[in-house]
């Protein structure tokens, strides 16, 4: 008699960009495909990018995007590293400073704070999962 193959369990702790593309394509269109449109009408598109969207709305967008993957997925390390460091780029590409020196040293501040605040909401979002019963 020929024998049944069982289904191969996936790992529930390995990342996996099949697992993570809607949240991925979500950070890429919430931190370059806005604020390049915005960028496109000039000063005032510069000072909505500066004063709103690094301030308040970036962290926001993190919060969002992450908590609702670590609440679908699970705790992961890959996850927030990659779209900190896309939310980071973000910062390089569109976002205009009056000085050199003022833009590397506030890119690797915003880096730094985007980075954790991803780690932070989808560790939030893992701890969500886990209360209402999810592993």
């Amino acid at each position: 008699m020929a024998r049944k193959l069982k289904p191969v369990k996936k790992d529930k702790y390995r990342f996996s960009l099949e697992d993570a593309k809607i949240y991925l394509s979500a950070v890429i269109i919430l931190f370059h495909i806005i604020p390049m449109i915005i960028s496109f009408f000039g000063e005032t598109g510069q000072s909505i990018l500066t004063n709103m969207f690094m301030m308040i709305l970036n962290p926001i967008f993190i919060f969002v995007v992450c908590c609702f993957y670590g609440a679908r997925y699970g705790f992961e390390w890959k996850f927030p590293l990659i779209a900190g460091l896309l939310a980071a780029a973000s910062i390089m590409m569109y976002y205009k400073f009056a000085g050199i020196n003022y833009f590397i040293a506030s890119s690797l501040i915003y880096l730094i704070v985007y980075i954790i605040f991803a780690y932070a909401f989808t560790y939030t979002g893992g701890f969500i999962k886990r209360l209402m019963g999810g592993v």
